[in-house]
This record gives C-alpha cells, sequence and structure tokens, in this order.
C-alpha cells in the first residue's frame, strides 16, 4: 500500500483544488482507481470497499480532497498564503446564527461553472464545520482536527443513492402539470433534506 500511497495517490490529488470534478461519474471514475488497488490485496478480496478502507487505515479519494480544499481555504482566510483572501471570498455579515466565527458568504449564482468552482463549492463545507470538534486555532490543529466523521457527510458517494431518488422526482416534477410541478418541487426539498437526515443517522448507528 505505500507504493500506491507514493507513486499513485501524489498523482490523482495534484493540484485537485483546481479540478475537483462535481459529477458522480468523474467522482466515481477516480475513486476506482484506489478501489481497484485495495481490491487486489492479498486477503481484501472479499471485503467492501469501506470495509477495506478501514483495514487499511485509509480514507476515500473524495474524503481527501474535500479535506484539501478546506485546508487551502484555511490558508486563504487566514492570510497563511500569498493569495489575498478577498479575491476569492468575503466574511459573513451576520453571524449570529449557529456555526464558528469564520463563517463565509455564499453568493447566489445561476452558471454552472461559477457554482462548481473552488471559491464558491467550498464554502458551504467551510460554514458546515462544527465548532465544537474544530479547532482554528492554528493550522495543524486544524489539520488534525478535521476527521473523517466530520468530513464524510460532505462526500457525494456517501449519498448517491440519495441524490439517484432526487433526481427521479424531479424528472417527475419537470413532466407534470404546471400545478403539480410546483406541489411536487416543494416536495422534493423536504424529501431529499428527510433522506438525508436519516441515511446519516443509520450511517452514525452503523460505523
Amino acid at each position: 500500500m505505500s507504493a500506491f500511497n507514493v507513486y499513485v495517490r501524489p498523482i490523482l490529488e495534484y493540484c485537485s483544488i483546481i479540478w475537483n470534478p462535481h459529477l458522480l461519474k468523474d467522482i466515481e471514475a477516480i475513486e476506482n482507481v484506489q478501489r481497484r488497488f485495495t481490491k487486489r490485496l492479498p486477503g481484501m478480496q472479499n471485503f467492501t470497499y469501506h470495509q477495506r478502507l478501514v483495514s487499511l487505515s485509509l480514507d476515500s479519494l473524495e474524503l481527501r480532497r474535500i479535506r484539501l480544499d478546506l485546508i487551502y481555504t484555511y490558508k486563504i482566510v487566514f492570510g497563511l498564503c500569498d493569495l489575498r483572501m478577498t479575491d476569492f471570498f468575503s466574511k459573513a455579515t451576520c453571524l449570529t446564527l449557529r456555526g464558528h466565527q469564520h463563517r463565509l458568504y455564499l453568493p447566489t449564482t445561476r452558471n454552472s461553472a461559477r457554482y462548481n468552482f473552488y471559491s464558491h463549492r467550498i464554502i458551504g463545507a467551510w460554514n458546515s464545520l462544527p465548532v465544537k470538534k474544530v479547532n482554528f486555532n492554528s493550522l495543524s490543529s486544524f489539520r488534525n482536527s478535521l476527521s473523517s466523521d466530520i468530513l464524510v457527510y460532505l462526500c457525494k458517494l456517501s449519498f448517491a443513492w440519495v441524490i439517484a431518488v432526487m433526481r427521479a422526482v424531479w424528472y417527475f416534477s419537470s413532466i407534470c402539470s404546471v400545478v403539480v410541478f410546483y406541489r411536487v418541487r416543494r416536495f422534493y426539498w423536504f424529501a431529499y433534506d428527510w433522506l438525508l437526515a436519516v441515511y446519516r443517522q443509520c450511517f452514525i448507528l452503523v460505523h
């Protein structure tokens, strides 16, 4: 496994902050590299991918990319790199809600390229970091506090079945009449939040 970590994984993660994919098929294609490699290891053929990751003390490649995005965001926000924060982010003006004191403002956009660009896609993950579990005092403390238990909820592959069900509901609503469309669309967001909450609770109980 050391050969994979030294020679293969750095190639898969090189400049991932720039090209981090958002489509499930692309995320799955990259994840298959590690999935196939771990399956070929002696004694791992009969284990699931998640079981192999636990046995080998590994994180999924998607989770590692999210962690890298958050660490680089920390460097930009706290001025630990040569990039200016104002070129990428702006501080949230309303800090009365729950969450940490370093939340960022999330601008609205209808452009798909802008929506999935680093400076926009990472804001939701950054703002959702639990204040009781994540330490913002230093870069090393922040990096060490980004455990897999926190970041797993940000991975799309973990909730792929939820996304598939919601896409089917959305497609159904698009072919209905106007009145039914708006009713189904309201149900879409309610069902999405409900299924996601149920899955997270099941994930905690199982793992």
